[in-house]
């Protein structure tokens, strides 16, 4: 998918987190955004997946030629952050079994799926019972293992241990070459992949 956002601008309140921006992402290209905490990373992200809504400026999304409207970018994006939640009283597979009937997954059954993700021991528990660490593994499977146009990771490695970094960066690395993708870190390893960066210090 290309992306390619012209001149936008988003405003809490009378705090502007991002000022005339604007920049072009090529298919199937691995972006790292970068910067210090609270310069508006997450905000990007959130832009560029349609979950908010630029104060200013427009974002067009384009794949195999055909122009996305961005009220449909939904069904293109699969997208993890340590922000998003999911139902407490489901299972590791109840969630993935709901998510199928939606969306196309990698996996071919719940098995798969949750061997991938590393919880097959723990499919038993409900999410209220999952460590910060289990959840962040949940949601990068889903994302990573859902199939989309637009892959989207925001702060991917936080809450995971060393083993479960390297988990992680199995699993991305292949996907570097299916689709587009960014990725909002902190950690200079997240970014091992990428071969453009977008820096928050643009942002204003």
């Amino acid at each position: 998918m290309n992306i390619q956002a012209n001149s936008i601008a988003k405003r809490y309140n009378d705090q502007w987190i991002i000022k005339d921006l604007s920049i072009e992402i090529k298919s199937n290209t691995v972006v790292a955004i970068t910067g210090k905490n609270g310069t508006g990373k997450s905000t990007l992200i959130k832009l560029l997946s349609g979950f908010l809504t630029p104060t200013k400026g427009t974002i067009k999304y384009t794949h195999a030629n055909h122009t996305i409207h961005r009220n449909t970018i939904s069904k293109h994006i699969s997208y993890a952050a340590p922000y998003i939640a999911f139902e407490e009283n489901f299972t590791a597979g109840e969630v993935y079994d709901y998510l199928s009937k939606i969306k196309k997954f990698n996996s071919k059954d719940q098995s798969t799926f949750l061997k991938k993700a590393q919880l097959y021991s723990d499919r038993k528990k409900y999410l209220r019972q999952y460590s910060d660490g289990m959840r962040q593994r949940l949601a990068l499977t889903i994302a990573l293992d859902c199939y989309s146009d637009l892959l989207l990771l925001d702060e991917p490695t936080s809450f995971l241990d060393s083993d479960y970094k390297q988990w992680f960066y199995d699993l991305l690395q292949a996907e570097v070459n299916s689709r587009t993708i960014l990725l909002a870190s902190n950690d200079k390893e997240d970014f091992k992949y990428c071969s453009q960066e977008i820096n928050s210090q643009s942002f204003i």
